[in-house]
């Protein structure tokens, strides 16, 4: 967890890389070099142990870095260390422990209490966005996390508006057999055999003047296989299929919250590739937004044919 310093009391972290704890000791007192050779500590990564202050209690933390300061370096003090307020002291780029501090926290909750509460890692001001950075990367982590039963086609889309609303950008869905009105048959096609419509979700974002950027993500939210079905064990974390979607979205926001001078679109194709009376055959011939037709070999290979429309459609804004 990261809150920005409010000038709490809290355990200071001090921390050396392998390199420079030789150069550490030195400056040392024998009771700290006692405690470091009693806990054999070697300044690797994610390390840690205690000092104590002048009364002998704990007074401070001292952590490794590992052979070079990392985004990993403190990515497991979060969920190792006693809860309670800790902020990092001397030089570094603190910015990038605290983000790994901050991944190293994370725990999806919705389905069940969290293990423990983490660590709290107090953060300056300068270095605040890195919580939009966390909390674009937690977004991405949740989404994918969510099983399927609460992530269809709908539920990304569900998602996918709630993104919209908060940064007040414009959002179009296009659903079911509009797709293939508006001649987006790959991604009809893939979906049609789910109780979840497919459908293709757009977002737009910022000046239209400035330089254009779009981001594709796949959303395929379920994976069976289709008539070419999966084995049981492939089949197992497939609601991580749309994955693609959950990074493209986690990173939309990241840039809707900077604010940055793009006008930003993403494109998702969200579907959920099933097996029913009326799915995709190995062998059908599939007309693409583009106009190429494709024949389909295998029916698990319906990433590329629900992405190569939304790429097309992408394309035409010369982004």
């Amino acid at each position: 967890m990261l809150i920005v310093d409010d000038g709490r009391p809290a355990t200071a972290v001090e921390v050396v890389a392998a390199g420079d704890l030789a150069e550490w000791r030195d400056r040392a007192s024998a009771v700290e070099q006692a405690w470091l050779d009693r806990f054999g500590f070697a300044a690797s990564a994610n390390a840690f142990v205690f000092l104590p202050g002048d009364d002998g209690a704990p007074d401070r933390v001292l952590a490794g870095l590992g052979e070079r300061e990392s985004i990993a370096s403190l990515g497991h003090l979060a969920m190792r260390l006693p809860v309670g307020d800790y902020r990092l002291e001397g030089a570094g780029e603190h910015a990038t422990l605290a983000l790994g501090w901050g991944l190293g926290g994370y725990q999806f909750t919705e389905y069940r209490k969290p293990a423990r509460a983490p660590a709290t890692l107090l953060i300056p001001q300068d270095d605040a966005a890195v919580l939009d950075e966390l909390e674009a990367v937690n977004l991405c982590r949740d989404l994918v996390n969510t099983p399927t039963s609460d992530m269809l086609p709908h539920h990304m889309e569900d998602a996918a508006r709630r993104l919209a609303e908060r940064h007040e950008a414009h959002i179009d869905v296009t659903v079911g057999d509009e797709l293939l009105r508006r001649g987006f048959n790959t991604i009809h096609t893939v979906g049609r055999a789910s109780a979840s419509p497919p459908r293709l979700i757009d977002i737009r974002w910022g000046d239209a003047e400035h330089p254009k950027v779009t981001l594709v993500g796949k959303g395929v939210c379920f994976d069976s296989g289709g008539l070419d079905i999966k084995s049981a064990s492939g089949m197992r974390l497939m609601k991580k299929d749309m994955g693609g979607a959950a990074h493209v979205l986690g990173l939309a926001h990241l840039i809707m919250q900077r604010r940055l001078p793009v006008a930003l679109r993403v494109l998702v194709p969200a579907v959920e590739n099933a097996i029913a009376g009326n799915a995709f055959r190995p062998g059908d011939v599939i007309r693409t937004y583009a106009g190429t037709t494709v024949e389909i070999d295998n029916t698990d290979a319906e990433g590329r044919l629900i992405l190569c429309d939304a790429l097309t459609l992408a394309a035409e804004d010369d982004p």
